[in-house]
């Protein structure tokens, strides 16, 4: 063999191993950028489900503090509904009992919105029995009180004021139950995704 043919020779096998090498260099740098790509993917899969996770987290906590907030703002009207239903039980004059009776049927009225709040926050399943419950004993209470206003304008005196006395102990238990469910709704649903929500 002459010297060219050995020098081209060894030429074409040298670029033949470079274009080897090359090839080899190119499938290994390929897969480091595919891996990479797979990485970045999976990363972003990562803080994508992360995001929505904190996004959950938030929207219970804010349906949480709502539903506080309801139950708060009812317990303050069921407990003023109580202090103006005592005061006008206790009043003998039939004109003052009916100014009375006329504030007493305003916060009834608030005392039915919250209520029916509640009912559309929920849960039902927990509440709606109890809460429907307050609102039957201060209908009762309520009716019991015009009761006692009719006796008293007509000027006859019955035997009422016990059973005001007793349509009274029934809403404060129903309230006392409403306020027992209200706390197990709340702590059963802190920090915690609701199993079903209002």
């Amino acid at each position: 063999m002459a010297e060219w043919e050995i020098t081209l020779l060894n030429g074409v096998v040298s670029a033949f191993a470079a274009l080897v090498v090359g090839a080899l260099a190119f499938y290994a740098a390929f897969r480091q950028g595919s891996k990479a790509l797979q990485a970045a993917e999976r990363q972003s899969i990562a803080a994508i489900q992360a995001a929505v996770e904190a996004s959950r987290g938030q929207l219970e906590l804010a349906r949480w503090q709502s539903r506080r907030d309801t139950y708060v703002k009812f317990l303050a009207v069921a407990d003023e509904w109580s202090e103006k239903a005592s005061a006008a039980a206790s009043t003998r004059d039939a004109s003052e009992r009916q100014t009375m009776q006329d504030e007493l049927l305003d916060v009834f009225r608030q005392l039915r919105s919250h209520i029916d709040l509640i009912l559309l926050e929920g849960p039902e399943e927990s509440i709606g029995d109890a809460v429907r419950s307050v609102r039957l004993k201060a209908q009762a209470e309520l009716l019991v009180l015009n009761t006692q206003l009719h006796d008293l304008r007509r000027r006859s005196r019955s035997d009422d004021h016990g059973n005001w006395i007793n349509a009274s102990t029934a809403y404060i238990d129903s309230l006392d139950a409403v306020k027992k469910e209200m706390y197990q709704v709340l702590h059963a649903t802190a920090g915690r995704p609701m199993a079903q929500s209002g």
